[in-house]
């Protein structure tokens, strides 16, 4: 069944919630590893390699089950999606409207909990549903605001993730289609 549902592409606002995802998750990863008495610099090379894996994950894998490919894409929205809840029913969906590069921008979230917060995440930063808290603004952190030139992804220099880093071959790839061009910017380097 195909749905129009509404969704917004607010860069700034979706890189928020992108950076309380991926810290949420690097805090619970280190407070597994706490509960079974794992030193405080190993934890933060677990974290480390974790907060990669996760954002190579997004940036550039798709995973599989029963014999079929997904690519992985995330999403936020400020209603919670219940179960028998339609898409309509948490509406506007915030996702962005271009790839975003996940480790590019948040690849040092475990240097925010060990560094920042000393390895232990603050108590306000995920909770169950129900126990909500409600919105206020905060200055932006440097990193959510919007990044202009060049372009985040590239680097400036307008080329796909094949080219300058990946398998050097644009033939076969699922980001700029064999074009060889960033997709973010679309070749301009901007």
């Amino acid at each position: 069944m195909k749905r129009n549902v509404e969704y917004e592409c607010n860069e700034s606002e979706y890189l928020r919630a992108t950076r309380g995802f991926v810290r949420a998750m690097v805090a619970e990863l280190n407070e597994a590893l706490i509960e079974n008495r794992i030193s405080k610099s190993k934890r933060r090379e677990i974290c480390t390699s974790f907060v990669y894996s996760l954002c190579n994950t997004f940036d550039q894998r798709w995973v599989r089950n029963e014999g079929h490919t997904y690519f992985p894409l995330l999403a936020f929205t400020k209603k919670f999606y219940d179960i028998g809840d339609t898409l309509d029913s948490v509406a506007p969906i915030q996702m962005p409207d271009h790839s975003v590069p996940f480790y590019e921008v948040l690849g040092d979230e475990t240097d925010w909990l060990f560094d920042d917060c000393g390895g232990k995440a603050p108590p306000d930063i995920l909770g169950n549903v129900g126990s909500e808290m409600p919105d206020i603004d905060l200055p932006l952190e440097r990193e959510t605001e919007r990044i202009r030139l060049p372009c985040s992804v590239c680097q400036g220099s307008g080329k796909c993730f094949c080219l300058r880093k990946g398998s050097g071959d644009a033939a076969d790839c699922p980001r700029c289609t064999g074009t060889g061009k960033c997709s973010h910017c679309k070749g301009t380097g901007f």
